[in-house]
């Protein structure tokens, strides 16, 4: 999880890759972390964002699925919100990306 922190910001894709590798494992040893969850979410949605994928409306839907479950099991976890609240926007739902974001 700690390697994946850094990388899973990065505009770089490989990095971006290597970060949701990291971020399988961690979630594959824990299922419900949600920090790992929001991190991962973030991955899928930079990739669909920056065109990483052929598939962006899959990465962009596997984004907001990953960030709400996270936010499900955080409660108010600000970081996890964040991701939650640009996982909506990314999803064009701005009213709900608002409230998580505000």
């Amino acid at each position: 999880m700690l390697r994946a922190f850094p990388l899973t910001w990065s505009l770089e894709r490989a990095q971006n890759e290597e970060a949701g590798t990291l971020l399988d494992r961690a979630i594959a040893i824990e299922p419900d972390y949600p920090l790992a969850l929001s991190l991962l979410a973030w991955c899928h949605l930079q990739r669909a964002g920056y065109r990483w994928t052929e598939t962006p409306a899959a990465s962009r839907e596997e984004g907001l699925r990953l960030a709400q479950k996270g936010a499900a099991l955080s409660g108010d976890d600000p970081m996890v919100l964040a991701v939650l609240g640009a996982a909506h926007s990314f999803a064009r739902d701005y009213d709900v990306a608002d409230m998580h974001l505000a």
